[in-house]
């Protein structure tokens, strides 16, 4: 959701970047708030990185709560005694 609020909002800068040499525009299309926009634009990257990475170590402790934090024991098991560790 934040990826998708991310792609949309650098969407609205260009196109209003792009739009704003025109007169009608040219007079709210001020540099300041293009650095408003830019700001809440930097705001979105910074909370997409954050839910990305702390989303790994989320999983890593749910998958250890439920006692399957390996994921490929059961494949192993069914190999047999080629993998004495299992």
């Amino acid at each position: 959701m934040v990826a998708q609020a991310l792609v949309a909002m650098s969407f609205v800068v260009l196109i209003t970047r792009r739009i704003s040499k025109g007169e009608p525009l040219a007079t709210l299309a001020t540099p300041v708030r293009f650095n408003d926009l830019g700001n809440l634009l930097l705001t979105f990257v910074m909370l997409w990185a954050y839910f990305s990475f702390f989303s790994i170590p989320a999983d890593l402790v749910g998958k250890f709560a439920r006692g399957n934090l390996l994921v490929y024991e059961p494949r192993a098991r069914k190999l047999g005694p080629r993998w004495p560790w299992c």
